[in-house]
């Protein structure tokens, strides 16, 4: 927790001795250590050996740049120097208002310098210091005085300072607590419930932090925190939203965009004053732990497994961010419900419930996070002996809307020679001219690698126009992403956006084959690749062809032309383009049948398994529906954590992976470790191929299976690796168990 302790005390006085009893040395930045660190011991002119004091510039650089990543987590740090000059001590006293530290001193001062000098004489050569520097750090001592806003610690107090007396906190004396989870903005659903239950003096108010951020109404809630900071009554925990407001307050460099982009401009609209916001954090606590009559509480914004024994020496970013990864909130909370069970001891959290729980109350650990940003509840636990522990949900109706990530073309295209024009137009998309006036659009190199991603360059995917008689005359998907590629796809956005039930397909491992219609020439045109003439459509074609007979064709060509749609196959061929997945023969699978218009729509499932059955092609499997959150969380975590058995080196989910569709018509997509896997070993292959092996980051091969796999293929002489594909080598491997 944010506590600097800062020894003083001249060499041999006891301060490691110190350190050392109290077990602190993990918590300690030493200077000599450091010095050590920087340079061996050198030969004095008496022929002994010292630390050398020649570095002190940058062993103290050193430790002030490690202090200070200390305590941007806000870690319990120690300082072991002597500390003999009041500048000492100064030179701490930025950073401890910058990250809201206390400061606080132990001194060994008071050891008479006889004791010290007989000690120093006693060391280990290279550690003695000689007695007249002994004797200018006691003068010092004599004359210069511990700055006052450095607080003692007297050593007998050392125990006790590390223990938390949880009987100093007792609120039995409150007739009821009430705990407000994170409200991120929204004040209205606040104020409604506020204006009946707030402001009695009999009553405990404990926030638990994420006061701003998201919401619309950032201003009134640092106004009403305002008013009510210094009250005794009212407890204000820290979010990991606070440190932007912080750092706002004090002209510091803010990373959240969220922040410079929402809050801030609000903040500064309506005048707040980054005094009053400076006054607020200052009254921030990263915990409340305490008793209530036959119970005991702890609260953070984070949540914990456990109620560590020593709370001094965890850091508050713990505290405030919780332990472990975001998605981890579920399983600390059943660490903490297992370790408690029977017992009267209960935890209060927010922040984090990627899981969607839609009850607060469970067991005894309480989850208050509800979305209430984005039109969830403000969730609020009631503590009172006659009922006992009760929650309300407030309903949030003032909140920001998210936009739906857009999949329809640009809005000034209001048809397709403007849309033509409109694209022309755009660096970031490339035109091919095919022959029949037709032109292929798609997003170019430099969109893909920057992402760059917008209306126009997600349209331009797939897209072939007749420019002469301005008809597309084949579209596919516009571009779609996989889960955390972007912040449309990440868990937290999609939790929010999508429309259940949401459905789930097999993703078939080849290439987009497309079969469209030009009504110049009134002729199907199958595509590939952004063309319509070269090496991938002519697979196409040749599977496509080997599957219909001429009837079919003119059906098909009827099919596209009177409903104004294109046919968009999976192909595979595993003999011209081999992939990841392996295949025994070649074949194509509809997968959608979309409208050849401005604005992007497609069939329902149902008619693209009734094409594809009337005339014999495969087609997109389903997987599953999700009728919620929950269920789809639950799929999703079982894919991404699937591993290889060790017995027989198999993942459980050999294929590519899913294609999600919400109600709306929403589509992301999941690659399965099992399919990144052979991927990522398919780069290594074609480095080594390439006599590129230097470019191979071997801290990639993390695992056992890593590392067995890369030492098989390097193993093989490479005249023969020439020749397999990740498929042969994957096979003659697993041949081997």
């Amino acid at each position: 927790m944010r506590q600097l302790w800062l020894m003083t005390g001249a060499p041999g006085s006891g301060k490691s001795t110190l350190i050392e009893k109290y077990k602190l040395s993990q918590y300690t930045l030493c200077a000599d250590n450091i010095r050590l660190l920087c340079q061996s011991p050198v030969l004095t002119i008496d022929g002994d050996l010292a630390i050398s004091q020649k570095n002190d510039k940058y062993v103290w650089t050193t430790l002030f740049d490690l202090l200070e990543k200390r305590m941007e987590r806000g870690e319990f740090t120690i300082i072991d120097a002597v500390h003999s000059k009041s500048s000492d001590f100064s030179k701490y006293k930025e950073l401890a208002y910058k990250y809201r530290y206390r400061l606080f001193y132990i001194s060994t001062r008071d050891v008479p310098i006889e004791v010290v000098k007989e000690r120093n004489s006693k060391r280990e050569n290279y550690k003695r210091v000689p007695e007249a520097v002994i004797d200018n750090i006691y003068s010092r001592f004599a004359t210069q005085n511990i700055p006052n806003y450095v607080q003692e610690i007297p050593i007998e107090e050392i125990s006790q300072r590390l223990e938390y007396d949880i009987s100093k906190h007792n609120y039995s004396n409150y007739e009821k607590i009430y705990v407000i989870g994170d409200v991120h903005g929204c004040f209205t659903a606040l104020k409604s419930w506020w204006d009946i239950n707030g402001n009695k003096d009999n009553c405990l108010y404990i926030f638990v932090g994420d006061y701003i951020d998201r919401g619309i109404e950032n201003a009134q809630m640092i106004n009403f925190l305002y008013e009510i900071h210094d009250k005794k009554n009212i407890i204000l925990l820290e979010g990991n939203h606070e440190i932007h407001l912080w750092n706002w307050a004090n002209n510091e460099l803010i990373k959240s965009p969220e922040f410079k982009n929402n809050t801030q401009p609000e903040l500064e609209k309506y005048g707040i004053e980054k005094s009053k916001v400076r006054e607020i954090c200052r009254k921030l606590c990263q915990i409340s732990y305490f008793t209530y009559h036959d119970q005991t509480f702890f609260i953070s914004h984070g949540g914990v497994p456990k109620i560590p024994e020593k709370l001094i020496t965890v850091a508050s970013s713990q505290f405030i961010k919780g332990v472990g990864k975001y998605e981890d909130s579920n399983h600390i909370d059943e660490i903490f419900m297992k370790t408690y069970e029977g017992k009267k001891i209960y935890q209060i959290h927010g922040h984090r419930n990627r899981s969607k729980i839609t009850t607060m109350v469970n067991n005894n650990c309480f989850n208050l996070c509800d979305k209430v940003e984005f039109g969830g509840h403000l969730r609020i636990l009631y503590i009172d002996q006659e009922h006992g522990i009760t929650g309300c949900y407030v309903k949030n109706d003032i909140f920001k809307k998210e936009l739906k990530l857009q999949i329809t073309p640009p809005k000034e295209a209001t048809d397709v020679k403007e849309l033509v024009e409109i694209l022309r137009q755009d660096s970031l998309i490339e035109e091919k001219k095919n022959n029949l006036n037709i032109s292929s659009f798609n997003f170019s190199r430099k969109a893909f690698f920057d992402a760059t991603w917008n209306e126009r360059t997600m349209t331009a995917r797939g897209l072939f126009i007749n420019t002469n008689t301005n008809e597309i005359v084949a579209r596919s998907y516009p571009k779609f992403f996989n889960i955390n590629e972007r912040e449309d796809t990440k868990l937290d956005a999609l939790s929010r956006r999508l429309q259940f039930p949401i459905t789930s397909y097999f993703k078939v491992n080849g290439f987009l084959g497309i079969v469209g219609y030009n009504g110049e020439t009134d002729e199907l045109i199958l595509t590939s690749k952004s063309v319509i003439n070269g090496e991938f459509p002519d697979y196409f074609k040749r599977i496509f062809y080997s599957k219909i007979n001429k009837e079919q064709e003119e059906s098909i060509k009827k099919y596209v032309k009177e409903n104004n749609c294109s046919l968009v196959f999976e192909v595979v061929d595993p003999i011209n383009d081999p992939h990841i997945i392996k295949y025994e023969q070649e074949d194509i699978w509809l997968l959608d049948i979309i409208h050849r218009t401005i604005e992007y729509k497609k069939e329902p499932y149902e008619e693209v398994k009734r094409v594809a059955e009337e005339y014999g092609f495969k087609y997109k499997e389903k997987c599953l529906s999700y009728i919620n959150w929950e269920y789809f969380l639950n799929a999703y975590n079982m894919i991404l954590n699937d591993s290889y058995d060790p017995k027989v080196k198999i993942f459980q989910f050999e294929h590519e992976g899913l294609v999600f569709e919400d109600s709306n018509g929403y589509m992301f997509k999941l690659k399965t470790p099992y399919y990144q896997f052979w991927k990522y070993m398919r780069r290594c292959v074609e480095n080594i191929r390439s006599g590129k092996e230097n470019k191979i980051n071997k801290g990639s091969l993390f695992t056992p299976l890593h590392n067995e796999v890369f030492s098989f293929i390097k193993s093989i002489p490479r005249r023969d690796l020439y020749k397999m594909s990740i498929i042969d080598i994957r096979e003659k491997f697993y041949s081997n168990f």
